[in-house]
């Protein structure tokens, strides 16, 4: 079998990805809280998350988190997991990379070091960390800093 790819990935790590061999390969091995329905950008369907809500002013998304998701390795997938993931991925912000995406709507800033200069300490933005992206039950509430329409797009991307 022969594959004809766009070039080599950079790696699989979707909270570092931010070329498209890499996303080719990640869209085949990790899911999405939610995925586009069809060809359709504004309509999704459930993924990890079996269902979400917005509420009316747009700052607050809450996922309700899949029962029954299996890690590789056998364990379950919680709330939590998805947490941390998010968290992460902010937390790592490499220059250049794709997490300007989550940390503009979520904290009104581009990087994770204009956050830290803006809350003026490491503990700072761990605790808000913790306010803005938080389990509770089998919820997953992401609260962001300003309304952002395409927010629910890029969860469903890689």
């Amino acid at each position: 079998m022969i594959v004809a790819t766009i070039g080599d990935l950079e790696t699989l790590d979707p909270a570092w990805a931010y070329d498209t061999a890499s996303a080719t390969a990640i869209f085949n091995i990790y899911e999405t809280l939610i995925f586009y329905d069809g060809e359709h950008v504004d309509k999704f369907v459930p993924m990890l998350a079996t269902s979400w809500e917005i509420s009316e002013d747009g700052l607050v998304y809450t996922f309700t988190i899949r029962q029954g998701v299996k890690f590789h390795e056998g364990g379950d997938l919680t709330p939590e997991d998805v947490v941390y993931s998010l968290q992460r991925a902010l937390i790592q912000d490499r220059s250049g990379g794709p997490i300007w995406m989550l940390l503009d709507p979520i904290f009104g800033v581009h990087s994770i070091e204009e956050l830290a200069e803006k809350l003026g300490s490491d503990e700072a933005v761990y605790e808000a960390l913790q306010k803005a992206i938080r389990a509770e039950g089998d919820k997953v509430i992401i609260t962001l800093d300003h309304a952002y329409g395409p927010f629910i797009q890029i969860l469903a991307g890689s």
